[in-house]
């Protein structure tokens, strides 16, 4: 493969993990008005728990890949 398809490769990549990591964070955006509420459910918290987690994972995938 020649550098050019590389590099195209590479954007192209890049570009799928930026969108994914956008993507995540519209779902977090989501749930803010959940945690402003007075009592805030265990659901609720775990819900977003595990958005986080996958926006930690998304960048550390985008790290991993410019690395």
């Amino acid at each position: 493969m020649g550098s050019r398809e590389r590099i195209a490769l590479f954007v192209s990549e890049l570009d799928l993990q930026v969108s994914e990591i956008e993507s995540v964070y519209r779902k977090l955006e989501g749930k803010q008005p959940l945690l402003q509420q007075a009592e805030v459910r265990s659901e609720d918290m775990e819900s977003v728990g595990y958005w986080l987690h996958n926006l930690y994972n998304a960048f550390e995938d985008l790290f991993q890949l410019i690395a």
